[in-house]
């Protein structure tokens, strides 16, 4: 069989001939590929392939100069979501409590409820704590979970297997420090310098800096590359796995440890009680009552990413449907419930995190939700200027918008 043919026969089932697949390719844009981005028609063919196919179509696929059906993303393609909510009966879901307050946690559960309706599913939360940050991807990849309710940052690193429907950025993280820390007044807070300078100043000027950080975090990741060309301070870092962790490798030794983290991550840090340190085997040191400070409330104590790094809710790299399906949900959520969830509260929230969430038109935009918004718009200035005619107007469009969402 021609190779071009055998191709389009196990990869594009849906498409004819060779004519339709080069204006597939062309329609999508072969720098879509290159960057990962595999629209529904090539997912819904990728599903249909078995998995010893697997290498053989790839081998024909580079043969043939199409170096976007390289083995990694034909696999990925294939695994991906075998087992959907809808399919299964049960939307698995996870919320970890990264954000306490109470607007965002209002939005998060609409848009789990919204995703049960929309996949006909029953639910299911993954009890607090029974998986590591650093694996979420992993776990995803393998439908261990469906949904994500806790923002994730999207680093250099994870946007090889995973994407987020992305609402806002995070642009600086910061470290937990003793109070009455030497390294407070150091070139550790001093804003004037970039991290890598302020961390490896630091390193210079204090010989027993040790410096803890939590699995592949967003803030772990950055000081990882502070460091990729300082060999000799490797042994001064100390890859963490838990808060309770964090918590208790501060309190060993305050006068000469600290932590570098994102915000989220701090408060959780301080919050950290002596129970739950217990219950995670770590003893009680003297120096667990110390008084511990952090960003965003200090200015010294924040440290500006190299690039923003995307903020959102999860999903698998190559998973356009289920990116799709989110952020339907999510737009409906919005729409059903304006006067109920703030967005500009959540905003607040957010920010509280290290998160610079869109502003309201931006998210409506991302959304497809620009007529909904335009409408809303209108509906404020018609009251504002008390023409109720055109409210009235603008009250029915809105009607028409939510009816369609709750259907």
């Amino acid at each position: 069989m021609d190779k071009c043919l055998f191709l389009n026969n196990c990869l594009l089932a849906t498409v004819k001939d060779q004519v339709e697949l080069i204006r597939l390719l062309e329609r999508y844009g072969y720098d879509s590929y290159k960057t990962n981005m595999l629209s529904r028609e090539l997912q819904k063919a990728f599903r249909s392939i078995p998995d010893e196919a697997v290498i053989q179509v790839s081998s024909i696929a580079s043969e043939v100069g199409l170096e976007i059906f390289e083995a990694r993303f034909v696999k990925a393609a294939i695994s991906l979501r075998k087992s959907k909510p809808e399919a299964r009966g049960t939307l698995v879901y996870l919320n970890e409590g990264y954000i306490k307050d109470s607007q965002y946690n209002n939005l998060v559960r609409e848009v789990v409820h919204q995703l049960k309706e929309d996949n006909k599913a029953n639910l299911h939360m993954i009890p607090r704590g029974k998986i590591r940050w650093d694996y979420l991807p992993s776990y995803l990849l393998k439908n261990y979970f469906d949904f994500c309710c806790d923002p994730y940052f999207k680093t250099g690193p994870r946007s090889h297997l995973v994407n987020v429907v992305q609402f806002g950025w995070v642009e600086s993280f910061t470290c937990v420090i003793y109070g009455e820390s030497e390294f407070l007044g150091g070139k550790l807070t001093d804003p004037t310098l970039s991290f890598q300078e302020r961390i490896i100043g630091s390193f210079e000027s204090f010989a027993g800096l040790e410096v803890g950080g939590l699995g592949e975090t967003a803030a772990t990741m950055e000081l990882l590359e502070a460091l990729h060309n300082f060999a000799e301070y490797s042994d001064k870092f100390f890859a963490l796995t838990s808060v309770e962790q964090l918590r208790y490798f501060l309190s060993e030794f305050p006068e000469k440890r600290i932590v570098i983290c994102d915000y989220g991550i701090a408060i959780n840090i301080k919050r950290v009680l002596k129970d739950a340190l217990e219950r995670a085997n770590f003893p009680i040191l003297p120096g667990f009552d110390r008084a511990y400070i952090s960003g965003p409330g200090r200015k010294d104590l924040m440290f500006e990413f190299s690039k923003p790094v995307a903020a959102g809710f999860i999903y698998p790299l190559h998973d356009a449907e289920w990116c799709e399906e989110i952020t339907k949900a999510f737009g409906n959520v919005i729409m059903k419930n304006w006067d109920e969830i703030h967005w500009r509260d959540i905003r607040r929230e957010l920010k509280g995190v290290g998160i610079t969430a869109f502003k309201e038109e931006v998210l409506c935009k991302r959304l497809g939700l620009e007529g909904f918004y335009l409408e809303q718009k209108k509906l404020e200035k018609s009251i504002e200027s008390e023409d109720y005619e055109e409210a009235a107007k603008a009250r029915d469009k809105i009607k028409k918008f939510q009816e369609t969402a709750s259907r």
